[in-house]
């Protein structure tokens, strides 16, 4: 019975690295194309942690939601990225 278990969580845990993987790279896709900006980020993931109550109890999951989250801050560009572009005609901000 313990070994059902195991393959039982052994496929949550893929299905859930699947689908954060997916949630990632649309978000960082959405970023890149600026539907997404800093201030939707932050609103998604503030509503994500209000709809987790375990997020603030829980270390290992605060973690990761704050591994997540730097990751897709990452995804924007910084101000030294932006004012390079500012200086390049005909270039999005």
């Amino acid at each position: 019975m313990s070994g059902h278990i195991d393959q039982a969580t052994a496929r949550a845990d893929d299905k859930i690295d699947l689908m954060l993987h997916l949630w990632e790279g649309l978000t960082r896709e959405l970023i890149s194309r600026k539907i997404v900006d800093d201030a939707a980020l932050a609103r998604i993931m503030d509503g994500a942690s209000k709809s987790v109550p375990r997020l603030s109890s829980s270390e290992e999951l605060g973690a990761v939601f704050r591994q997540v989250r730097d990751r897709l801050e990452q995804s924007f560009p910084t101000a030294v990225q932006r004012a390079d572009r500012d200086k390049v005609p005909a270039t999005e901000d």
